[in-house]
C-alpha cells in the first residue's frame, strides 16, 4: 500500500510502506505504475533493517544438517510480498545491517537462498504425496465403486420391495462418494503446492544485497 503524494515540481515518488515485526524494519514493494511498459516497470526490492544478523533467523545457530532457518515471520513476509512482483520481473531482497554487522555478513545470502530452497524441497515431497495418495484414493474408489455396483444390481434384480430398491441404490450413490477423494487430491489439491514451489523456486535465484546501514 503506498502513501498518496501530491504532484510537486519536486517529482516526489511515493515511498513503499513499512511496519516492525520487533526490532525488524520490513519495507513492501513498491506498486507498479500503469504508466510504464512492462520490461521497464521500476520494481522497489524488499528490504530488511536489521539491528544484527542473528534476528534474520530462529535460531543463533545452524541446524544440525548446516541450514539456518529464517525466522517466520521474515520468510512469511517476503514470500507474501515476493506473490505481488510479476512473474517476469527479478525479485530483490535488500538486507540492511549496522557497521559492525556487515562483518558476518558474507554469509547471509547463502543461508537464505539455502531456507527457500529447503522449502521447495520440502513443497515437491508434498506434491509427490499429494499425487501418490491421489492415485493409491483412485484405485481403492474404482475397486469399491465396481464392488458396490456389482451388489446393487443383483439386488434391484432379485427383489421388488421398495426399502431393498432403496438400498441398491444407496449402494451406487456409497460408491461414488467414495470417489470424491481421490478426485479432490488429484483436480485440486496439487494446484496450491504446485504454485508455491515455482514462488519458492524464484526465491531460490532472488537477488540477495547487504547493505550497512547507519
Amino acid at each position: 500500500m503506498l502513501v498518496p503524494v501530491e504532484n510537486t515540481p519536486g517529482g516526489m515518488q511515493p515511498q513503499p510502506a513499512s511496519h516492525r515485526v520487533g526490532n525488524i524494519k520490513l519495507s513492501a514493494p513498491m506498486q507498479k505504475s500503469d504508466s510504464h511498459p512492462d520490461s521497464t516497470r521500476p520494481q522497489h526490492p524488499i528490504e530488511l533493517r536489521l539491528e544484527s544478523r542473528v534476528q534474520l533467523f530462529e535460531v543463533p545457530s545452524p541446524s544440525p544438517l548446516g541450514l539456518w532457518v529464517l525466522n517466520s515471520q521474515i520468510s512469511e513476509y517476503i514470500a507474501e510480498h515476493a506473490k505481488a512482483i510479476g512473474k517476469d520481473v527479478p525479485i530483490k531482497l535488500k538486507v540492511h545491517l549496522l557497521a559492525n554487522e556487515m562483518v558476518d555478513a558474507a554469509d547471509i545470502p547463502g543461508a537464505i537462498r539455502a531456507h527457500f530452497e529447503s522449502c521447495y524441497n520440502q513443497q515437491r515431497k508434498t506434491l509427490g504425496r499429494v499425487l501418490y495418495d491421489g492415485r493409491v484414493t483412485l484405485a481403492v474408489g474404482m475397486v469399491f465403486l465396481i464392488l458396490v455396483n456389482g451388489l446393487a444390481e443383483p439386488i434391484r434384480a432379485a427383489f421388488e420391495r421398495r426399502f431393498l430398491i432403496g438400498v441398491a441404490n444407496g449402494l451406487e450413490i456409497f460408491g461414488w462418494v467414495a470417489m470424491w477423494r481421490p478426485a479432490e487430491l488429484l483436480l485440486y489439491d496439487w494446484i496450491p503446492v504446485r504454485r508455491q514451489m515455482k514462488l519458492m523456486s524464484r526465491l531460490v535465484v532472488m537477488e540477495i544485497e547487504c547493505q550497512a546501514r547507519p
